[in-house]
This record gives structure tokens, C-alpha cells and sequence, in this order.
């Protein structure tokens, strides 16, 4: 049964990534994404958090 399944659907088996994101709370907007292009002009700086 393995076989065949590695057969039909070799993708499954390739990468399996494992990200991690460390924010802070006064960031806002901010989405982990392994896409992640040219979206930081969305994000948002919350001042009074920040101090």
C-alpha cells in the first residue's frame, strides 16, 4: 500500500517545512507566510505598546 501511494503521490513525501515567527505585541498586521513578499508596508507599529 506504501508503494503505491508514494507512486501515485510522490509530493507528499518531499518537504515537509517547519517554520517559526517570533512577534511582538505592539506589531500589527503581521502574518506568518512562507510567501511572505513585500508585505511589510502592511504592517503597523501600535507607539503606546511599544514604550
Amino acid at each position: 500500500m506504501v508503494k503505491i501511494l508514494v507512486e501515485d503521490c510522490p509530493w507528499i513525501f518531499g518537504a515537509h517545512r517547519l517554520t517559526f515567527g517570533l512577534v511582538q505585541p505592539w506589531l500589527k498586521n503581521y502574518k506568518l507566510n512562507d510567501f511572505d513578499h513585500a508585505r511589510s508596508k502592511y504592517y503597523r507599529v501600535d507607539p503606546a505598546l511599544k514604550k
